[in-house]
C-alpha cells in the first residue's frame, strides 16, 4: 500500500508530477496529509515566501503494537497530551515564535482523541484527529464504525528533527527545544556547521563569504552593502541547540508511530537529512527534492566534501531509487507524486546550466561577470552571494571534467575559460 494521503483530487499532472492536495494550509492552520502527519506553513520575508513544517503525532503512551492505546484516554492519563515530533521549525524571529504558539494552541483546542469502535464490537482504536480531516462521524458511519470525540488534549512537542542548518529550517529550534523540553535530532555535519556559522557571527572582522567571493568578481557596491548589513545567519538564528541527537545515513528512527530511514544528501548543505517511510511510501524531503524549483547548490561549506554539483547529482540518484508512488513532502511548494520524473528534470536542469556556462567562456570571465548567464533577473545582495556560489560550483564541475580552467590574474581576479582556448 502506498500511503494514506487524502485531501482533494489535486491538479492534473505537470511534467510527470501529480499534486494530490488542492489547497495549502493558511497561517496557524494544519492540514492532514497522511494518518498522523500534518502540514503547516510558516512565512519567510523572502521571494521564496514560505517554509513547510511537518507535525507527526506520536502514539498515546501505553499504546500497543501499531500505536493503538487499549482502553482509550482516561481522565488525567498521559493520553490527555497530544505528543508531537516536529520536522523543521522556521526562522528564529518573533513572527515565527508567535505563529508556533498560535498553531500549537489551535491544535490543543481542535485535536481530539478519536475512539473508533467496530459496529460488531471488538477492540476500541484510539488515534488523533485535527480539524476532522481524517475520520469524522460521517466517514466512520460509511465504514460501519462509531466515532466518539473526547476532551481536547494538551500539546507537547517532544522531538524536533532538523533537515539542515539553514535559518528557514533551524532558526527557532533552540527556542522551541527550551520552551517544550524537546530533543533536537539532526546530522552531526549540519550541527557542526550551524555552530561554526554562529561563531563567525559573533567574531569581529569581515564576513568570510564576502572575502572568499571578492576575487571571483563580487561587485564592489554589493560587497560594501553586505559588509555593512547584519549577517543573515545570526540575524535569523538567535542561537543554536548546544547538543543534539545525531542522525546518520541508514539510521532507522521511530517517529509518529512509523519507522523512518535516514537519507543523507549533499550539495545543498553538508549532511542534509531526508526521512523515508517504506511502509507508508512517504518521503520528507526537506530541500533535497522540491516540486517547482531547484535547491541552491554551491554553498562553500560543501566544498570540503567535494564538488557540490556532483554531490547533489549523486544524492538525487539515491532518491530516484524510491518507489514511483512515493508521496514527497517538500520544504517548499506542495506535496507531490512523481519522484523519478522530478529527479530526471533536476539532473537535466544542472546539465543545461553547465552547457550555458561552457558556451559563455570562450574568453576569460570572472564568476561575477557570468552571473547573468544563469541568473538573468535582478538579484538582491544576499541573492548575489548565493548566485555566485552556484556559478562557481558549476564552473568547478566543468573544471573537474577537463572542460574549463581557471587562473588568477595580476589584478587578483580569478577568471575561467574553456580548456581549449589559447589565451594564457
Amino acid at each position: 500500500m502506498r500511503n494514506d494521503a487524502s485531501g482533494g483530487q489535486g491538479s492534473e499532472p505537470v511534467d510527470g508530477l501529480r499534486f494530490p492536495f488542492e489547497n495549502v494550509p493558511g497561517p496557524g492552520v494544519v492540514k492532514q496529509v497522511a494518518q498522523g502527519i500534518y502540514w503547516a506553513r510558516l512565512p519567510l520575508p523572502l521571494r521564496l515566501n514560505h517554509v513547510n513544517v511537518w507535525l507527526l503525532v506520536e502514539p498515546a503512551v501505553g499504546a500497543g503494537e501499531g500505536g493503538v492505546a487499549e482502553g482509550g484516554a482516561g481522565e488525567g492519563s498521559a493520553s490527555d497530551v497530544l505528543r508531537l515530533t516536529v520536522v523543521d521549525v522556521g526562522l528564529g524571529d518573533q513572527t515565527t515564535r508567535e505563529l508556533w504558539n498560535r498553531l500549537l494552541a489551535r491544535l490543543g483546542e481542535t485535536a481530539m482523541p478519536v475512539r473508533v469502535a467496530p459496529s460488531g464490537g471488538g477492540k476500541r482504536v484510539d488515534s488523533w484527529q485535527a480539524e476532522a480531516e481524517w475520520l469524522g462521524a460521517e466517514q466512520g458511519a460509511a465504514r460501519g464504525v462509531k466515532v466518539e470525540q473526547g476532551a481536547a488534549p494538551g500539546v507537547k512537542v517532544e522531538r524536533i528533527v532538523l533537515t539542515h542548518f539553514h535559518p528557514d529550517h533551524s532558526g527557532a529550534a533552540r527556542w522551541m527545544a527550551e520552551e517544550q523540553g524537546a530533543q533536537v535530532l539532526m546530522s552531526r555535519g549540519e550541527h557542526e556547521q550551524a555552530l561554526a556559522a554562529k561563531r563567525e557571527d559573533r567574531a569581529a572582522g569581515a564576513w568570510s563569504a564576502v572575502d572568499r567571493l571578492t576575487p571571483h568578481g563580487l561587485p564592489g557596491p554589493t560587497r560594501e552593502l553586505l559588509l555593512s548589513s547584519p549577517r543573515p545567519f545570526g540575524h535569523l538564528v538567535p542561537d543554536v541547540p548546544a547538543a543534539v541527537v545525531p542522525l546518520a545515513a541508514g539510521d532507522r528512527v521511530s517517529l509518529g508511530g512509523r519507522e523512518w530511514r535516514v537519507l543523507i544528501g549533499h550539495g545543498h548543505s553538508p549532511e542534509h537529512v531526508s526521512l523515508y517511510s517504506e511502509e507508508a511510501r512517504l518521503l520528507i524531503s526537506g530541500d533535497m527534492l522540491l516540486p517547482h524549483i531547484s535547491s541552491h547548490v554551491g554553498s562553500p561549506v560543501t566544498y570540503r566534501l567535494g564538488n557540490p554539483v556532483a554531490l547533489f547529482e549523486q544524492s538525487l540518484k539515491q532518491l530516484e531509487e524510491l518507489p514511483t508512488d512515493t508521496l514527497v513532502l517538500p520544504s517548499h511548494g506542495v506535496p507531490f507524486l512523481g519522484v523519478k520524473a522530478r529527479v530526471a528534470a533536476l539532473l537535466a536542469h544542472h546539465r543545461e546550466r553547465c552547457a550555458r556556462l561552457l558556451d559563455a567562456v570562450t574568453e576569460p570571465h570572472t564568476a561575477g561577470e557570468l552571473l547573468e548567464v544563469l541568473f538573468p533577473r535582478g538579484l538582491d545582495p544576499l541573492q548575489v552571494i548565493l548566485a555566485m556560489n552556484e556559478t562557481i560550483a558549476h564552473l568547478a564541475y566543468l573544471e573537474e571534467r577537463g572542460q574549463v580552467r581557471q587562473r588568477r590574474g595580476p589584478d587578483g581576479k580569478i577568471r575561467w575559460v574553456r580548456a581549449s582556448a589559447r589565451v594564457w
